[in-house]
């Protein structure tokens, strides 16, 4: 049972958007912009996506999977750790064992963690489709453990993520290594709750490991006409973004990072990253998937989203694009 914050509104709506992110997936990987044949088991619904969303998933998802294999590449010899906290329905793991030669030869663990009742329902999904078996438990026959799966490359486990000091407890109960490299991921998580708490785990993971970093995704520029209605549209639904009056930009996302024990960070807007950092010739395959017209609401809509690395390495380096 998880213990420390009672559930709120919040916290509700929030869980919520976990299905969001699996129906903007599935209508991307329908229409070929990305390999996901795994988000359609985590709903029972679909939903055709606008172009300009469309575009936007693929940027999200090729950018974190850019920088997932740069980590790979980064140790290349060494056994890592992946972290993704507030995971929801996430299907990266899926993904990088059944497609990705160097994730699945790799000596590695990619730990899940998200509340209890999110957690719950992806076991008993899982549980449902044996093509996500397999994948989680090769050749062994499928074992559950309550409320959770571990097993030697997977572990899925409950946790308020903001009682830092339960979730070390946890992850090390279920054979976290604080002694070898580690990716964090945290996608669309610490901006919904308090500068504080997030604040308090970008510490905790920075302490736990020498050879770290975080790649965080979230909103960003909530002060302008566009991001007052993001914030507005985000709100009608409960979710407000507790966080962000705090990170409003590049310059405070990469501040947290940095007082919060990381040696270094960098913060680019998804508009950037788009136009600068992915490879040109995978940008220009998804640019003939559709016709796309929304030119002005691109820019708007990706400058409002980004992505923030913090890095702890013992070499001193960076993890980027």
């Amino acid at each position: 049972m998880e213990v420390g914050f009672p559930k709120t509104i919040q916290d509700e709506a929030t869980r919520k958007t976990a299905g969001d992110a699996c129906f903007s997936k599935i209508s991307s990987a329908e229409l070929g912009y990305f390999t996901d044949g795994y988000s359609k088991f985590f709903t029972k619904n679909k939903r055709k996506m606008m172009p300009l969303i469309n575009r936007g998933t693929w940027t999200r998802v090729f950018s974190v999977r850019t920088l997932v294999n740069n980590f790979l590449s980064k140790f290349p010899t060494d056994k890592i750790q992946i972290v993704s906290l507030g995971a929801g329905f996430d299907c990266n793991f899926f993904y990088y064992q059944e497609n990705v030669l160097e994730f699945n030869e790799r000596d590695l663990h990619y730990f899940e963690v998200d509340f209890e009742d999110i957690t719950a329902q992806k076991i008993d999904i899982i549980k449902q489709h044996s093509e996500l078996e397999e994948l989680i438990f090769k050749d062994a026959e499928p074992s559950y453990e309550e409320g959770m799966i571990q097993t030697e490359r997977y572990t899925l486990l409950s946790c308020d993520i903001r009682q830092v000091d339960d979730l070390e407890d946890k992850l090390v109960q279920v054979g976290l290594d604080k002694t070898i490299p580690t990716l964090v991921l945290t996608e669309c998580v610490l901006c919904y709750m308090n500068s504080e708490d997030s604040s308090q785990i970008i510490a905790k993971i920075a302490e736990m490991f020498a050879d770290v970093a975080i790649v965080n995704f979230e909103m960003i520029n909530p002060n302008d006409p566009f991001g007052t209605t993001m914030v507005e549209n985000l709100e009608a639904r409960g979710c407000q973004l507790l966080g962000l009056k705090d990170v409003p930009d590049e310059s405070a996302q990469v501040a947290r990072m940095v007082d919060n024990g990381f040696q270094n960070g960098y913060c680019e807007n998804m508009l950037r990253i788009h136009n600068s950092k992915l490879d040109e010739t995978e940008r220009s395959r998804i640019e003939r998937i559709e016709m796309f017209d929304e030119f002005e609401e691109w820019d708007l809509l990706q400058s409002h989203y980004c992505i923030c690395v913090g890095s702890k390495f013992s070499d001193s380096s960076e993890l980027g694009f």
